[in-house]
């Protein structure tokens, strides 16, 4: 069959993505196809509504062979999947880093090969081209550092240029890739394969934007550009210090299996829609190639993952290519040596349509809420390491959001509807009601069947990792202190029913708060008298005549001696918020 303009475009697209690793402008893709810009833009175009490429709005105009959903014009770190979650701090340290008057600062990413390093590099210069920091046509040049390892001399050539006469071969006069970035950005991939001259000639650059081809006696020339640089090394075992200490920023790139468990599974579709694009078919993935692929770890990362994709699509369709969808197959995938794969079994099989409208974002996979359940942990664990903040607690919140939706959906499924569930359903928001009178805190209908999902299936799941749930709960009793008070105040009056995870519903409970009750409480008080219900009965009148949680209160003993009571404070203390300050309502029985 005859190969139409739009595929010769798109098979040259992509072609000119893998040997420039960035984003490809239209004029670029135009001059290398040998026809006019207007032209190109028209073939472009008809991919774009077509579903094939996506477009990046900026100045000029950048195209990509891969299909991405919700990208931003105005923020081409959208396409890098993590930039809104796990990565959202590097992504920040990125656009920082750039936005720093008057040139920016270098910049150097770290990580494995095949985390996205080079991938990355070319986002920052298509941001730098959207916010104008950059001049419209500011080249972005790319030198693997490796492919001159074993010549130094060779290396400096390339980058610095040289003059006729040189080095053996040296039969004229060469600018090197200095010249080429100038007013843009030079690209050093594996830079801790340059030789320690090379350093020293590069942070002189750095230093006062001057340097010397090869050869050259005469005066120095200059260079106005940005850097970035990328190595899978220990920056302070391989660069010199003087070099180091001129590359400010440095941006950790996790391996595959050490992403959040839904980016991982945000690659995996990403790649698989592409080969849907290519192929022109559905793909119908079984589960336990999902299961194989979320679940493994790959010494080649992310680079290798999408090869993987690849040769499975490449199995189906020389299976079935007549087919009018393509079924990938574990057995579809080689031999593997360089990967450790963990046994779980959690998806369903996932059905990636070709015949998408483009505008649609791409369909969720929502795993069984265990796995969401593990993942948040996880979450929780890796963003407390790494520091919390609004965004990130937003976030969060909306994962709960997803599990509290799945969890209701596979209840439904799995618990019968008997006379006995639905009275112990009844008691529970009896019970609920009863802590509505105590503190004010009034729950809708739709949020006590929040809270009874989250009870119920805990009831029901295995036990989760000790450690994990130990990290949660330190990180919600340190950041959503009043949310934390009153999950636990929940917890407590759910007590005579059928045994939850105490320590994952306190969790649950704070984060679920955190989204549906908003306190105009800004200072924590406390009742203490004598007398069985004496404080709890004042307190729970102004909290049910408020409708907001304006105190707690301790009921002591008549008997209770002034060490016990004092006990009993400074434990409501360390549950609570003071930053603001504590009011204390006490009889005058504990003043004598």
């Amino acid at each position: 069959m005859r190969e139409t303009a739009e595929e010769k475009v798109l098979a040259r697209l992509k072609s000119l993505e893998d040997t420039q690793k960035t984003t490809i402008t239209t004029q670029a893709l135009a001059d290398s196809l040998g026809i006019k810009r207007n032209s190109a833009s028209h073939y472009l175009n008809n991919l774009l509504e077509a579903g094939k490429v996506t477009k990046i709005s900026g100045k000029p105009v950048k195209w990509i062979s891969e299909i991405r959903d919700g990208i931003s014009n105005d923020n081409p770190f959208e396409a890098f999947i993590g930039s809104n979650s796990s990565l959202v701090n590097e992504i920040q340290q990125c656009q920082a880093a750039v936005e720093y008057p008057p040139k920016g600062l270098p910049i150097i990413i770290n990580g494995k090969s095949g985390v996205g390093k080079s991938y990355l590099a070319g986002l920052i210069h298509d941001y730098c081209l959207k916010k104008e920091l950059l001049m419209p046509q500011a080249p972005f040049v790319v030198l693997n550092c490796a492919d001159y390892a074993n010549n130094p001399e060779l290396l400096s050539a390339t980058l610095f240029g040289y003059k006729k006469g040189s080095f053996t071969g040296a039969d004229q006069d060469r600018a090197g890739l200095i010249n080429d970035a100038d007013g843009g950005i030079l690209f050093l991939d594996e830079v801790h394969r340059l030789s320690y001259e090379n350093q020293e000639k590069l942070f002189l650059l750095m230093d006062q934007g001057i340097y010397r081809p090869l050869g050259d006696k005469g005066e120095l020339k200059r260079a106005d550009l940005r850097f970035i640089f990328a190595t899978t090394e220990n920056n302070d075992e391989v660069l010199l210090d003087t070099f180091r200490r001129r590359i400010p920023v440095s941006i950790s790139l996790p391996d595959f299996n050490q992403r959040p468990f839904e980016e991982r599974l945000n690659l995996i579709q990403r790649f698989y829609q592409n080969e849907v694009v290519s192929l022109k078919k559905d793909i119908l993935i079984i589960s336990d190639v999902l299961d194989f692929l979320a679940f493994s770890k790959y010494k080649g990362n992310i680079g290798r993952l999408k090869n993987l994709i690849k040769i499975s699509c490449a199995n189906a369709w020389h299976e079935n290519k007549n087919e009018k969808q393509l079924v990938i197959k574990r057995e579809y995938f080689p031999t593997i040596t360089d990967t450790s794969p963990q046994e779980k079994y959690i998806f369903d099989d996932l059905l990636i349509s070709y015949s998408r409208n483009p505008n649609q974002s791409e369909k969720v996979i929502l795993p069984y809420s265990r796995e969401l359940i593990e993942s948040f942990w996880e979450d929780i664990q890796f963003f407390n390491t790494n520091g919390f903040n609004q965004h990130i607690f937003s976030l969060l919140s909306t994962k709960i959001n997803k599990i509290v939706k799945q969890m209701g959906q596979e209840l439904n499924e799995t618990l019968q509807k008997t006379d006995i569930s639905i009275r112990n359903n009844r008691n529970f928001f009896g019970q609920l009601d009863k802590l509505e009178k105590q503190t004010g805190v009034k729950f809708s209908k739709e949020e006590q069947f929040i809270f009874l999902s989250i009870y119920q299936y805990l009831q029901e799941m295995k036990p989760l990792d000790e450690a994990l749930i130990k990290n949660a709960q330190e990180t919600v009793h340190q950041y959503l202190k009043k949310e934390n008070y009153l999950a636990k105040k929940i917890i407590q009056n759910l007590a005579s029913f059928k045994p939850a995870n105490e320590s994952c519903l306190e969790v649950f409970y704070s984060f679920v708060l955190k989204n549906y009750w908003q306190t105009k409480v800004q200072v924590p008080a406390l009742i203490v008298t004598h007398g069985s219900s004496t404080a709890s009965s004042m307190a729970a009148v102004v909290n049910y005549l408020t409708g907001d949680f304006v105190f707690e209160a301790i009921d002591m003993p008549i008997e209770s001696s002034v060490p016990e009571i004092v006990r009993s404070v400074r434990q409501f203390v360390n549950e609570v918020d003071t930053t603001n300050g504590f009011i204390l309502l006490v009889d005058k029985e504990f003043l004598r």
